[in-house]
């Protein structure tokens, strides 16, 4: 399916009308290969990984970086697409995750893990604090598993809830927020966690462990030694 777009780029100080649309992946693969022949050149955009290539007519193709999205860009005029890239937006659709949802705040770490942890107590009615001392967890443990079982648990509840464990380790391991870029026209971001021993990126596990609590108990002291296994040494 086809949705059409009108920009105005600017070009060396003049306004261009162009045109531009967004189609679907098997569009964009078949544009691709039956115009072949007729390719001028192509590279991938340095920023986000896609594949950009400008046929002989002028016209241009941005295609997703690999695993990036079911869409691209096909464009009548090559000036549109590298005023576009230049912008760092791109009109397609934007996945539904947490971590494209929540780019923008991730963008801001660690300023804004203040904004994830009130999330978390506001859900819970239990004002959390970045303590790694085994009674205060212990409590814990009690106040999410009770919730856990008492309300109805949105998937963003357990991302609050993971976000907020590693900003613990974080200041228990004297750590930093990293931010590790993921493939799509529109970057996002999904958090890790440095230390002097190497990156911990247990979200995999954490989100695993966080989800199973509807049929276990969880000990939060324990995932939280578990998460530090999750180490990827320096080399």
């Amino acid at each position: 399916m086809l949705r059409n777009f009108l920009i105005i780029a600017i070009i060396m100080g003049k306004s261009v009308t162009a045109q531009y649309r967004i189609i679907d992946i098997d569009e964009v693969n078949r544009i691709y290969t039956e115009n072949i022949s007729d390719i001028e050149s192509e590279f991938i955009v340095e920023n986000n990984g896609a594949f950009a290539t400008i046929f002989n007519n002028g016209n241009a193709l941005l295609r997703p970086p690999v695993l990036g999205g079911n869409e691209g860009i096909y464009f009548d005029k090559s000036e549109t697409m590298f005023e576009m890239i230049k912008s760092l937006t791109y009109p397609v659709k934007s996945g539904k995750s947490f971590w494209e949802r929540k780019k923008n705040e991730l963008l801001e770490l660690p300023r804004t893990s203040k904004y994830f942890n009130a999330k978390l107590s506001e859900m819970l009615n239990y004002n959390v604090s970045l303590r790694y001392d085994s009674l205060y967890l212990k409590n814990l443990s009690i106040i999410v598993n009770n919730y856990i079982k008492n309300e109805k648990v949105s998937k963003d509840f357990e991302y609050y809830v993971v976000i907020y464990l590693v900003d613990i380790l974080r200041i228990k391991l004297n750590g930093e927020w990293n931010l590790r870029p993921q493939p799509a026209l529109n970057t996002y971001y999904i958090p890790e966690l440095l230390t002097n021993e190497g990156a911990i990126y247990p979200w995999n596990y954490l989100l695993g462990q966080i989800g199973m609590s509807s049929f276990i108990t969880i000990n939060i002291e324990k995932i939280l030694e578990n998460s530090v296994t999750y180490i990827q040494k320096k080399t």
